[in-house]
This record gives C-alpha cells, sequence and structure tokens, in this order.
C-alpha cells in the first residue's frame, strides 16, 4: 500500500501544492461510497490515487479473517506499488471507509505529465523516501510497541479522522482482539 503520509510540513510546501494541482488537472475526480473499492486483492493496478475526501483501508483476506494493514487520509496518496509497476498483482484491497473522494492518474499518463519537470521528479523521489521511511517506522513500532503506544500513536496521528475508523479496523490494524482495545480505551479515557 503506497499509502504515503504525507507531512504537514510537505502538505505546506508550494512546490507540493503545485505538484498536487497539476495532479488533479491531469487525473480524473472520482466518487466512492463507503465500502467501494480502488484495488481489489488479486487484480492489478493501472493507477495512483490521491485521496482529497476520506479514508481508506488496506486489508488482506487471511483464513477468510480481513486483517487491517494500514489507513489512508485525505491529503495521501495510494496505490499498489508492486502492482503498478508491473511486477505482481495486487497482495491486499484498498477500500473506502467513508464517502469520499479521489483523484486517479493513469501510470501512463501520470509519466507523461511529469515527465520533463524536473521538481516535480524531486517531489516523487521525497513522496517515495516517505514511504519508505512510514514502512521502516511501521516495522519498528510492531516489533517494539505495546499495542497501547501504538494505538496512541495511531490517535496522535490523524485525530481528527480516527473517530470515523470503525473500532474493529483500528483493532485489527493493532493486532489485538477488541476486547483488548477496548480495554486499553477505558484505560486511556
Amino acid at each position: 500500500m503506497l499509502n504515503y503520509n504525507v507531512s504537514e510540513h510537505l502538505k505546506k510546501d508550494r512546490l507540493f501544492i503545485d505538484f498536487v494541482k497539476c495532479f488533479e488537472r491531469n487525473g480524473k475526480l472520482k466518487t466512492l461510497k463507503k465500502g467501494e473499492t480502488l484495488l481489489n486483492e488479486g487484480g492489478e493496478c493501472s493507477d495512483l490515487f490521491f485521496i482529497k475526501k476520506g479514508i481508506f483501508k488496506s486489508f488482506k483476506m487471511v483464513d477468510d479473517k480481513e486483517i487491517v494493514i494500514g489507513f489512508t487520509f485525505s491529503g495521501n496518496f495510494d496505490c499498489s506499488p508492486a502492482s503498478l509497476f508491473g511486477i505482481n498483482k495486487n497482495s491486499y484491497t484498498i477500500e473506502a471507509i467513508v464517502d469520499s473522494e479521489i483523484v486517479k492518474i493513469d501510470l501512463d499518463k501520470f509519466r507523461l505529465a511529469f515527465k520533463n519537470n524536473e521538481v516535480f521528479v524531486g517531489i516523487i523521489n521525497v513522496l517515495l523516501i516517505e514511504y519508505i521511511k512510514t514502512m521502516e517506522i511501521r516495522l519498528f513500532d510492531a516489533s517494539s510497541l505495546t499495542a497501547e503506544a501504538r494505538y496512541k500513536k495511531l490517535l496522535h496521528s490523524q485525530p481528527s479522522q480516527m473517530k470515523d475508523i470503525p473500532l474493529t479496523l483500528i483493532a485489527s490494524f493493532l493486532g489485538i482482539t477488541n476486547e483488548r482495545l477496548s480495554r486499553i480505551r477505558k484505560k486511556m479515557f
């Protein structure tokens, strides 16, 4: 899941704002209802998505159980990088948690729109670095922080949007039961 967690600093950067505007001009606006999917596990990804409004979950089905592997929030990018670049099929599904608006652009059109703009290519590299950092942090957090600490970190990262995510999805993301999350929340609040 290429759910770039674009930093607040970058979101205010003039070049980044211009990049997003160019992305929106060359892409296609699409509205999704809660429960609609951007990508399906086993399918192919040919588009890059910018989340204008809404929240998405990335999940994988394991033994008929939905395992949430990430969330993508407004102002961030998403896709399946390995599938987008033809390495393999989507290994997970990306689905809207709430009614959402995205801008999607086909990879070929994206390359054409941005190929002669070195500044925008630099922004793409920054986004890729941010994605790698996010994955490293998630890996470290999963092996070194308690579920309570990861929950607090998640609440801190998206305080206004967390209320829209069902607790069962948060528990799945944290790798704990609903009951354990309930105990954590009771202790915190």
